[in-house]
């Protein structure tokens, strides 16, 4: 997998929405994004497009060269967000009172993906995914629907291996991710994934943050077209993550940003790999 696609994890399919007063469902940030375009190698592409009803986020347009489709939200009386539907595949969203409680994904009719969340003191504490992949080509459409992929993108590299490597092995195989808070940030995260009839495979994620506003904080499996916009639950945005994997550290990301009235108009991103070899993206919102 290219390097840019840890950067550009494009055309998410999947959207559970919590409000920045932590009442999970709901998403209704102040500052609203409109377009969000990717830079590389000097070429400005609209990545995505947003559509609003008011405070409701109604749809969203994910441009592509390789792939392009529309996900569209539905919501209940109080705005909370039950389900999202694009392109065969459909996510219902289960809560426990306030709280999530479990997402249940289809593909064409066929259940692919389970996550069933745990909370401490209000806020997410631990996910555990369950998916089931027929083969290659599901494995494939699927990378678009998980929720997964955009609920712990930082983690994704890892989690895809180990997930194409489940849908080889057996099915019902299983990934936890442990969130550890300071303050309304997560510091850092545990990934075990479990593999072939009891393999256990583990990444640590560790992270830094500044102190203006994340415009996609509260957008809980996000939509966007970079790791750093999918730092959902973090009301900060990141400078800084490290990845260990198996006890050996894999690689760093690095966050520089332009900012408008406390907010980020313009992400550059930089990976170092354990190789020392360098690669980077821009992202640019437009509100």
């Amino acid at each position: 997998m290219k390097k840019s696609v840890i950067f550009c994890l494009c055309v998410a399919l999947v959207a559970l929405f919590i409000s920045c007063d932590k009442k999970e469902g709901v998403y209704n940030p102040s500052k609203k994004i409109q377009k969000i375009y990717t830079v590389e190698d000097g070429d400005k592409e609209l990545s995505e497009v947003w559509h609003w009803d008011g405070k409701v986020l109604t749809s969203i347009d994910y441009i592509d060269d390789m792939y392009a489709t529309t996900a569209t939200f539905s919501y209940d009386k109080n705005n909370r967000m039950i389900a999202m539907d694009a392109d065969g595949a459909h996510s219902e969203f289960i809560y426990d009172g306030k709280y999530i409680k479990k997402i249940e994904t289809t593909y064409e009719g066929v259940v692919v993906s389970t996550t069933e969340f745990d909370h401490q003191n209000g806020k997410i504490s631990e996910m555990r995914l369950t998916d089931v992949f027929m083969n290659d080509l599901v494995w494939d459409k699927m990378l678009l629907v998980n929720p997964m992929r955009y609920i712990i993108p930082e983690a994704f590299p890892v989690v895809e291996k180990t997930m194409k490597k489940c849908a080889k092995a057996k099915s019902n195989d299983q990934i936890v991710i442990k969130l550890n808070w300071k303050g309304d940030n997560v510091n850092s995260m545990e990934i075990t994934s479990s593999i072939w009839g009891g393999q256990i495979m583990t990444e640590h994620v560790d992270l830094t943050f500044d102190n203006m506003n994340n415009p996609m904080y509260g957008l809980f499996s996000l939509t966007g077209s970079d790791v750093a916009t999918n730092l959902f639950v973090n009301k900060n945005n990141p400078l800084t993550m490290k990845y260990t994997y198996m006890g050996q550290e894999i690689g760093k990301m690095n966050y520089t940003y332009e900012y408008e009235n406390k907010f980020p108009t313009k992400i550059t991103m930089m990976m170092v790999d354990s190789d020392g070899e360098i690669d980077t993206q821009t992202v640019i919102y437009e509100y």
